[in-house]
């Protein structure tokens, strides 16, 4: 892996943590919306970034992509948000939290894809 795109994974991965950390602070809602909206918007980029720059530019790929993506995106954030709710006995909200997350990051990976297309 050369120097470039390792600085290229670093710079997006530093813009990626830093949008969702002001996305976490900016979106303050006692469900989890951030991360919910976040994960959308995430899944749309990246598919986007997925269809239109396979194979042609490595480094914004990389910038993109595994950068800015990799660290805006919160599935494990996601995960951890869904048992806190569930262990705390708010069963329908971590029910609604799960399958909508789900549900809409498919669909924005499919619009990311077939607006290329």
């Amino acid at each position: 892996m050369s120097w470039l795109l390792v600085l290229s994974i670093s710079i997006g991965g530093a813009a990626g943590a830093l949008a969702r950390a002001l996305a976490g602070r900016w979106i303050r809602t006692e469900f989890p919306l951030a991360t919910l909206l976040v994960n959308i918007l995430g899944s749309f980029l990246l598919a986007l970034t997925y269809t239109g720059l396979s194979g042609r530019a490595e480094l914004l790929n990389a910038l993109i992509g595994a950068g800015f993506c990799g660290a805006f995106t919160t599935f494990s954030t996601f995960i951890l948000e869904t048992i806190i709710l569930w262990r705390s006995g708010q069963y329908r909200q971590a029910v609604l939290y799960l399958v909508s997350t789900i549900a809409l990051c498919c669909l924005a990976s499919w619009l990311g894809i077939h607006l290329i297309n």
